[in-house]
């Protein structure tokens, strides 16, 4: 059902979501008012675990698919939180959200997939 080269495209969005979650919270460290580091922290070890966990792995492992689900209720809501005071910012964690709910979508689907053929 999913090739090698569907599973590198995954990869390879995998990686292009942890870059945009790496610099999007080093962006909110430096312009995003000091009152809410949280949130800018988060978005960047977000992003790390989301490299360093996609980078090390053959196949997709369950705890990637739950990192992927624990990053997309962590986007959605800070987004909803920042859309009181920063309506672009709000939007932007939203959005990243739903890319991210939609890749652990593909996640679950692709592991189990992987698991299926392993036995």
């Amino acid at each position: 059902m999913f090739a090698n080269r569907d599973l590198s495209l995954f990869r390879l969005a995998l990686i292009v979501l942890g870059f945009i979650l790496l610099g999007f919270g080093v962006f909110l460290a430096t312009q995003l008012s000091p009152n809410a580091p949280v949130i800018a922290i988060g978005t960047i070890l977000s992003g790390v675990f989301l490299l360093v966990d996609c980078c090390f792995r053959r196949c997709h492992s369950i705890l990637l698919c739950l990192l992927l689900v624990v990053i997309t209720l962590f986007l959605i809501i800070s987004g909803i939180l920042s859309l009181i005071g920063a309506t672009i910012i709000g939007i932007i964690f939203i959005s990243l959200g739903i890319i991210s709910l939609l890749l652990s979508v593909i996640c679950f689907v692709t592991s189990c997939h992987c698991r299926s053929h392993q036995e």
